[in-house]
């Protein structure tokens, strides 16, 4: 017995969207089963808390530096070989970025402007700011949304976000995509999470790495009642 098989027919490999996302996720050379995460890529935070206290701005990058050193001495103390990550950003913390880069570290970087909605990016232009970024570091980008927003405010973020997607398809860098559903809105139901990824997704937004904070969004609400109630 014979078996015919038909060939679809592909005239431009390089222009086919699932032939080059199957291509991305199946070819990246270090792959991360497990990973141990310290997150010190706050910017808004520590320059309100520089401004309130009367330091400068300068020190912040020290800081990071420390903290690198901190991240780095546990890792090794609990033999992490392999399995440590850090998120830094740019803004303050890129000589840290700069010490751990080569070092067999998973690494973050964050583009968003801390806080932004509509989404903004904090350094202007992502295709001209991954030129000088090493491959190694993971682009992350923040978006506060939710699947009810108004049209035009989805419509915006999309764009951006797509736009951000394809930038790094180009350049070859990894995306983290961190979902949050907005602080201010009355409506948290975790659920909207499958639904916006769904959407992105849709959209052709398909990043390898997803981060839904809605384990985080319910420790910070515990923490707001336990404050309210020692109160």
């Amino acid at each position: 017995m014979t078996i015919c098989c038909a060939r679809k027919s592909v005239p431009r490999p390089d222009l086919d969207a699932r032939l080059n996302h199957l291509h991305r996720v199946t070819s990246r050379r270090q792959q991360w089963p497990e990973l141990c995460i310290f997150a010190f890529d706050h910017r808004k935070q520590l320059a309100e808390l520089v401004q309130e206290t009367g330091r400068d701005t300068a020190c912040i990058p020290q800081l990071k530096l420390l903290l690198l050193a901190a991240a780095e001495a546990a890792a090794q103390e609990a033999g992490l070989d392999r399995r440590s990550g850090i998120l830094a950003d740019g803004t303050y913390g890129q000589r840290a970025l700069n010490a751990i880069t080569g070092k067999g570290w998973w690494i973050g970087r964050p583009i968003e402007l801390p806080g932004s909605r509509p989404l903004r990016l904090e350094h202007g232009n992502i295709g001209s700011q991954l030129i000088d970024w090493p491959l190694e570091q993971v682009v992350k980008c923040l978006v506060f949304y939710h699947p009810a927003d108004p049209a035009a405010l989805r419509a915006e973020q999309d764009a951006l976000l797509l736009e951000v997607w394809q930038a790094c398809n180009k350049s070859g860098h990894e995306l983290l995509l961190e979902v949050i559903l907005p602080e201010s809105g009355p409506d948290k139901d975790e659920r909207h999470y499958y639904a916006m990824l769904e959407h992105f997704y849709r959209l052709g937004i398909q990043p390898r790495l997803v981060e839904a904070a809605a384990a985080r969004q319910r420790e910070l609400g515990a923490d707001r009642r336990a404050d309210r109630t020692r109160r």
